[in-house]
């Protein structure tokens, strides 16, 4: 396994903070709205945030070098298609 860049392991670590804000973002902001906006406003917008998050994810949290899915449960730290160790 090669080790990544300094730019890349930047990048991959800015992707997991990204990618953590939205998740928690979007949560934080969701919660208050359904409440607000009753049982159907609360299932509209929950579809809706599972969705952006199942288009988002899987297209933004690629590895920077080969440009492939991280596997599930590496959270970035390496990628098995083009063995990159992006470290911790």
């Amino acid at each position: 396994m090669s080790l990544a860049t300094p730019e890349q392991i930047k990048e991959v670590r800015r992707r997991r903070t990204i990618t953590v804000m939205l998740v928690v973002g979007g949560i934080l902001v969701l919660l208050p709205l359904s409440a607000r906006f009753g049982d159907a406003g609360f299932i509209i917008a929950w579809v809706v945030f599972a969705l952006v998050l199942t288009l988002f994810i899987p297209q933004y949290w690629r590895c920077p070098v080969c440009r492939s899915p991280f596997p599930r449960g590496s959270n970035g730290h390496r990628c098995d298609e083009c063995g990159t160790e992006f470290g911790a």
